[in-house]
């Protein structure tokens, strides 16, 4: 079996995470204002907190647990929950996110695309890193 998107690109990590969302709403219902700091990056807070918006419990679920895969695709060493927050998240449609990091990186230079499915109790998120152009 061949393993390549149309450009001929080969996928250079894999992640998947499956995420209750009753669990996550409560530790974000206990934790919010610290786990929000240390969980989301700069751009992150522009784009999802901006004016005095208050996150949503389902928004949190799908950012953590598209967080988490993304760390198991790049295959790096366990960093905290501050790790985390180096992970930059961008939900580009309501199923749909890229991610990206300047401190936890792939094996090989790549290009991420997410996915998620939302069930009424779980998110699943999963990533595929595709082998960036004339990276060998």
């Amino acid at each position: 079996m061949k393993w390549e998107d149309s450009g001929g690109r080969k996928p250079v990590g894999i992640g998947i995470d499956i995420l209750s969302r009753k669990r996550a709403d409560a530790f974000l219902e206990r934790h919010r204002n610290r786990i929000l700091e240390r969980l989301l990056t700069v751009q992150e807070k522009e784009r999802y907190l901006a004016s005095g918006r208050k996150m949503s419990p389902l928004l949190f679920t799908k950012l953590f647990a598209a967080k988490e895969a993304y760390f198991k695709a790049c295959g790096g060493d366990w960093m905290g929950i501050e790790g985390f927050g180096k992970i930059d998240i961008a939900v580009t449609r309501s199923d749909a996110f890229t991610a990206d990091s300047d401190i936890i990186q792939p094996p090989v230079p790549g290009v991420s695309a997410g996915a998620f499915i939302t069930h009424p109790q779980y998110v699943i998120a999963e990533v595929v890193i595709w082998q960036a152009e004339g990276a060998a």
